[in-house]
């Protein structure tokens, strides 16, 4: 028990609850309930900081991958529609050859029906490849070039009828085939900036080279045929050539550059041979004869049989290194998906194993605090039998839970010292209890004494002798009871004695307030009709004043607003200068123009003549050409002629602008007079309006002031009458209090002391009222604030 009131001590401060003792902690200022969380929400909190920052890279990753893989992707289709687009330029390159050959009459018509046939099937296979991949969509310039490329293909279609009626020559259809395919092949080119992978890019780089390479030996095959079928090689077809070959080695320089080891060796290896000589020499006898040398050493079909076998080789290569592209695509776009899916998998696992973690770690917190919780609400209920859990733990917890069983042992130990100290308060009680009782039988008899003297004495006053007197004393608790009730009794014998003599001189008085009220009443109306008549007609001048001032304010502002519109009106005019000084200068600029046009007719007609004159030079075959200079020359003149008309109406239309100028600028000077003349009436109206306006609150306020004396007369008024009314009810009520007075017996002396006081206040009030009524009454006045002051001193 000892130890158990020690423990009992140790407690701060403690409050008695139902059986047992709770501390009561006082609120501390300083202390603060923000951010009061579970601890799961804190731990939660906590655990997002992390996560965010193991979210925050892995989704970064994950869109660098996802980017990566969409890009591959792209790429991979356009390496796919890159060797589709190959494919349509070879079939395009062996149309041109036949077309050529049928040029030359070294091909038959069957031969190139044969050939365009297949560039037709091609050309629909890029089209329908073309509705899978959106070109322009992954790069504009890319898709700008496949479609100028295309266009120039298409185009080709007007080129076939005249091949086939061998209406062109051969070097009109070999710039035609030349320019498509050309463009065709800048397409494989520019389609490696839509790559960001170094290895496809490459590849691409190849793959594109060697069609360059294979385009620029095919074209110099076309030219070199139509040298040796003609037996020599003219300028031009000689320049053509050698431009041709050295574009080739040029991109087979560019092949050496970009190809890795084992693609070097795979097209110096197949890239030779017989085909490969054969050619060479040929070329090298065409270089050393020179143009316009005879060449016949060499026929058209060994040239085209050579170059056949050549191409064919050019095609292997072209066969290995689309496949190498193709290859290296699909792996970056693999190794790219595989690298998606990794990060996507490895983020999803460490964000398992981090919510696994932190849901162990959350439950292995909030189990034992939720366990010690209830235990502890048990524990406030009442409940010290229940053990405490967790008390064997070597962490925190368990620490809480053994500070916890000690409160809980505390607890049982004061609902002991709470029973013992309950039995003996109740023992205490009922002892008091019993003196109580025998004090309050001994203070009711003595009360019973001193209440039966006071109750007589209350009867005798009840039936109004003031004269009585308590005279047999009481207990010693009432003694002074008994004396303040003798003493009560004569002061009030002495009060109601000098309220009886002060009634009388009261009514006398109330009479005399009565009498005076009622004629201050009389002429108080009469001074209150006066001013309502006054204010009235304060009210009609005010009114007019005020409606005077309102239309002077009205004509104010319709001059403000006429001055603003001749100020707008003024801003137009010069806003219209402006514009007609700029259409003049615009007309001047045309007319510049216009001579422009009619030098460049001028000359038109100068080169139209001397076309016309090189086309007579030319005989029959400048005819054509003679009849087109001679319609350039007509349109010059008609443009020369229609210029000059033109140059006419634009130096009319610049006087008249001139004088629609001159004009305006008069107007502007006008509508300026005008606006000066408004401001000035503006000024007048408004000094006008300004006194009309100081009128109007002047007389508003003397009609205020008017109608506050009219008021204030009129309570005037009402007041006198209360008082009149009051001055006769008090009259009533002093006459009333004089009979209740009476009722009481009171001493002689006394009663003859208060009438003496009573006939002398008597006598100095009728004085009084006589040196009133003697004082002559004054007229009311008219006379303003004079004789409002006049009426408030008589009052």
């Amino acid at each position: 028990m000892t130890a158990t009131l020690k423990s009992l001590k140790d407690i701060p401060k403690r409050r008695h609850v139902g059986h047992i003792f709770l501390e009561e902690r006082m609120p501390v200022a300083h202390e603060k309930r923000e951010f009061q969380f579970r601890i799961a929400t804190k731990l939660l909190l906590l655990l997002l900081i992390p996560v965010a920052g193991m979210l925050i890279p892995s989704a970064i990753m994950l869109n660098q991958y996802s980017e990566v893989a969409t890009n591959m992707e792209q790429t991979d289709k356009l390496v796919n529609f890159n060797a589709r687009v190959s494919a349509y330029v070879h079939s395009l390159q062996k149309e041109a050859g036949k077309s050529v050959a049928f040029l030359t009459g070294k091909a038959s018509e069957a031969e190139l029906k044969q050939a365009r046939g297949a560039s037709d099937e091609t050309r629909a296979a890029v089209a329908k490849a073309l509705l899978d991949i959106p070109v322009s969509s992954i790069d504009t310039e890319v898709g700008a070039v496949l479609k100028d490329g295309m266009d120039k293909a298409d185009q080709l279609q007007d080129i076939r009828p005249k091949v086939s009626t061998k209406s062109i020559s051969v070097d009109n259809t070999n710039p035609a085939y030349t320019g498509a395919i050309v463009r065709l092949l800048d397409f494989s080119l520019h389609a490696t900036a839509a790559s960001k992978d170094s290895e496809v890019t490459r590849n691409m780089l190849v793959y594109a080279y060697l069609l360059q390479a294979a385009e620029a030996s095919s074209a110099a095959r076309a030219n070199a045929a139509g040298g040796f079928s003609a037996g020599k090689f003219s300028n031009d077809l000689f320049a053509a050539v050698v431009r041709f070959v050295d574009r080739q080695k040029q991109y087979q320089g560019m092949i050496d550059f970009y190809a890795n080891a084992e693609q070097r060796a795979f097209f110096h290896s197949t890239y030779a041979g017989q085909p490969v000589d054969e050619t060479n020499r040929m070329l090298k006898l065409v270089a050393d004869a020179g143009p316009n040398a005879p060449i016949s050493d060499v026929s058209p079909e060994a040239w085209l049989s050579a170059n056949a076998a050549r191409m064919d080789l050019y095609a292997a290569v072209e066969k290995r290194f689309e496949q190498d592209m193709i290859d290296a695509a699909a792996k970056v776009l693999k190794d790219a998906d595989s690298n998606y899916w990794l990060a996507l998998a490895s983020t999803g696992v460490l964000l398992t194993i981090t919510l696994l973690a932190a849901a162990f770690a959350t439950r292995s917190l909030t189990r034992p605090v939720h366990g010690i919780i209830a235990s502890m609400k048990k524990l406030a209920t009442g409940d010290r039998i229940a053990e405490i859990p967790f008390k064997d733990r070597s962490d925190e917890m368990g620490d809480i839970a053994r500070a916890v069983e000690q409160f809980r042992i505390a607890a049982v130990g004061a609902a002991q010292v709470s029973g013992e100290l309950e039995e003996n308060r109740k023992r205490s009680e009922r002892e008091r209890v019993a003196a109580q009782e025998k004090a309050e039988q001994d203070a009711a008899e003595r009360l019973r004494i001193a209440t039966s003297g006071l109750a007589q004495g209350l009867r005798r006053l009840a039936s109004g002798d003031l004269t009585f007197q308590l005279n047999e004393p009481f207990a010693a608790d009432f003694e002074a009871l008994r004396h303040d009730f003798n003493a009560s009794v004569s002061q009030l014998g002495k009060t109601l004695s000098a309220m009886a003599g002060s009634i009388s001189a009261l009514d006398s008085g109330t009479r005399e307030i009565s009498s005076g009220a009622s004629d201050l009443s009389k002429r108080t109306e009469q001074q209150a009709a006066s001013l309502e008549q006054t204010a009235a007609a304060l009210d009609e001048i005010t009114a007019n004043v005020s409606n005077s001032s309102k239309r002077t304010e009205e004509a104010r502002q319709a001059a403000t607003l006429a001055n603003h519109s001749a100020a707008q009106s003024v801003q137009v005019v010069s806003h219209a200068e402006d514009a007609m000084q700029k259409i003049e200068a615009s007309s001047q600029q045309i007319s510049n123009i216009i001579g422009v046009i009619d030098e460049i007719a001028f000359q038109t007609n100068l080169l139209a003549l001397n076309a016309g004159v090189e086309a007579a030079r030319a005989g029959d075959a400048g005819k054509g050409f003679a009849v087109v200079a001679q319609e350039v020359r007509e349109l010059a003149q008609r443009s020369a002629q229609a210029a000059k008309e033109i140059k006419s109406l634009i130096h009319t239309s610049s006087s008249e602008v001139e004088g629609g100028v001159r004009l305006v600028r008069e107007t502007g000077i006008a509508l300026k007079t005008i606006g000066e003349q408004i401001s000035d009436i503006n000024r007048h109206m408004e000094g006008i309006a300004t006194s009309a306006k100081e009128q109007s609150i002047g007389l508003a306020e003397v009609n205020a002031a008017v109608n506050s004396m009219d008021q204030t007369t009129q309570q005037n008024t009402a007041m006198v009458e209360q008082s009149t009314a009051a001055s006769a009810s008090l009259a009533e009520e002093a006459a009333k209090l004089r009979a209740l007075v009476a009722q009481f017996s009171f001493e002689q002396s006394v009663l003859q002391v208060h009438a003496l006081q009573q006939t002398a206040r008597a006598m100095d009030a009728t004085s009084s009222r006589n040196a009133l009524r003697a004082a002559p009454a004054r007229k009311p006045s008219t006379n303003g604030n004079l004789a409002v002051a006049n009426s408030w001193e008589e009052f």
